[in-house]
């Protein structure tokens, strides 16, 4: 996956706490920028810390706000360790159409064929499906942006 631009999505409750872990690594992977959001202010500030302890800081742009209103971002990739009850608001052709991949993860079993139904409806391919555990899944797509009817968007 070629990587620029690098969105990496987190909504968690108050006792869990998103690190920047999956956008950090997507830097070192080659990635040239990434933003990293979570609607936990502390989960934000141990983002901070840890992209300061990778030197990272010139690459990344932190943010503490909604996933939904995030992920409206032209970014290379969306990298989403989400709760299917937020995801399911960014799997639409207003989030995705300025998407050419997405790294969906921490979907529960009971949640992943709701994500592939979804998905299906889209010009997207899922070019991997990773299960562990017997409970979390993670989704690879490639996604199709000059497909999504410019028409159908508002």
């Amino acid at each position: 996956i070629k990587m620029r631009r690098t969105l990496e999505l987190c909504q968690r409750n108050a006792h869990r706490s998103g690190t920047g872990i999956l956008g950090i690594a997507a830097l070192l992977r080659g990635g040239k920028q990434a933003t990293l959001v979570d609607n936990n202010p502390l989960c934000s500030q141990t983002a901070k810390r840890n992209v300061l302890l990778n030197n990272l800081a010139d690459q990344v742009e932190i943010r503490t706000e909604d996933a939904r209103i995030a992920a409206a971002k032209k970014v290379d990739v969306l990298i989403a360790n989400i709760h299917y009850d937020v995801l399911q608001h960014l799997l639409t052709p207003e989030i995705l159409r300025c998407k050419k991949w997405a790294v969906l993860s921490g979907i529960l079993s009971s949640e992943a064929e709701k994500v592939i139904e979804t998905l299906s409806g889209l010009p997207v391919e899922i070019l991997r499906h990773w299960h562990t555990d017997g409970v979390w899944h993670t989704f690879l797509v490639a996604v199709f942006p000059h497909l999504f009817a410019k028409e159908n968007l508002s």
